[in-house]
């Protein structure tokens, strides 16, 4: 009997590790009922209206436990900033919005002499901050939502447990609404489907 356990058990103690990770990177994200209230309440007629896709910054990190040499799961925390402004004879007009993403994650794992490649994706709640800052003053909303990912992960050795990551994610976020009141009452949506690539280090701890 104590050997079927060990059967059991020591495979499971041999490929049982963690990594962390940190990472910055770009997101490449489309907002569309956002970006029709930019359009419409910031920008004059003559200037262009912002594009579909838009670059914002975004920091990530993560941690994972390998279940096996094959399959890892973890948790991840994304943060994306971005901002619009605008200057007129009325002043200054500017936008800025932040989502918080916590998601958790599951890896199909390919792993070889120096190199870590994780294909996989993950859900999560979705925590968004819209702040608008005007000449007059200011206004701050937050919403609530939830959002899907899927991710690329590969990791290169540099030294010892240390790894260069580098990753891309393809993420569509339900995070939320807000309602604004310019002499009538309009709600915006913060739906966002975004790409992003991103470079980091990840640590291993076995």
């Amino acid at each position: 009997m104590k050997y079927l356990l060990l059967f059991l058990f020591v495979p499971g103690i041999i490929y049982s590790q963690f990594d962390i990770r940190a990472s910055m990177g770009i997101n490449f994200i489309s907002t569309p009922s956002l970006r029709d209230y930019i359009n419409q309440s910031y920008r004059s007629p003559a200037e262009p209206e912002i594009s579909t896709f838009n670059s914002a910054i975004c920091f990530s990190g993560e941690t994972n436990y390998y279940v096996s040499n094959s399959f890892a799961a973890g948790v991840e925390v994304a943060y994306v900033l971005n901002s619009f402004s605008y200057s007129n004879e009325l002043g200054r007009r500017e936008l800025i919005y932040s989502f918080i993403m916590p998601s958790l994650t599951s890896y199909y794992v390919i792993s070889g002499e120096g190199y870590n490649f994780k294909l996989g994706g993950g859900a999560g709640v979705r925590l968004s901050y819209v702040e608008e800052n005007f000449s007059i003053g200011s206004a701050e909303y937050n919403a609530i939502g939830v959002g899907f990912l899927l991710k690329a992960d590969g990791n290169t050795l540099l030294d010892g447990n240390l790894y260069a990551n580098i990753g891309t994610d393809l993420r569509y976020d339900l995070n939320g609404n807000f309602n604004v009141n310019r002499g009538a009452e309009q709600k915006i949506k913060l739906n966002a489907f975004s790409m992003s690539i991103r470079l980091g280090l990840t640590y291993f701890i076995l």
